[in-house]
């Protein structure tokens, strides 16, 4: 399966998480899809899905994943950042979804998901850029909200992790 597939394995998943706590979730097309319609350019998408919950409210969800133990700053596209930040300072829910998966097996393997707000990642990214191009795995498990994998029933699934 080469990484493209993996990412979309890993959107489908996580729609599925969303699905399972929001009343509505739509899921945007990808820029890449949309060159498939003979478009003379593709546009610029700002997040991966939308969804709203029971109250109203709409959030905003950018996924991204890697395979190492930190998110390289290239892997943060600047309109996205830029506009989920946006969104977040006019009161709307924006995050940025973050798969840790070195698909490694047995003790070596590391699957992990971290749900973090726009402006947090901003912050941690001028915070890191000083000495890094990324921001390290520990500074995600100490600010940010974390979801596992897990088995519940015949189903797997992304939980937060105080949801055992």
């Amino acid at each position: 399966m080469n990484v493209r597939q993996l990412g979309y394995r890993f959107e489908k998943q996580w729609q599925e998480t969303l699905n399972r706590e929001f009343e509505w979730v739509y899921k945007l097309p990808d820029a890449r899809a949309m060159k498939g319609f003979n478009m003379p350019y593709a546009p610029k998408v700002v997040c991966d899905f939308i969804a709203v919950d029971r109250t109203g409210l709409t959030h905003y969800f950018e996924c991204k994943q890697t395979a190492k133990t930190a998110l390289d700053f290239k892997a943060i596209k600047e309109h996205q950042l830029r506009d989920l930040c946006f969104l977040q300072r006019n009161g709307v829910p924006a995050y940025f979804i973050i798969n840790f998966n070195n698909r490694k097996r047995g003790k070596e393997r590391r699957n992990v998901l971290y749900k973090v707000k726009a402006l947090q990642l901003l912050r941690a990214q001028i915070l890191y850029s000083k000495t890094r191009v990324s921001i390290p795995i520990n500074w995600f498990e100490q600010n940010c909200e974390k979801y596992k994998w897990i088995k519940k029933g015949e189903e797997y699934g992304w939980y937060r992790n105080s949801i055992s």
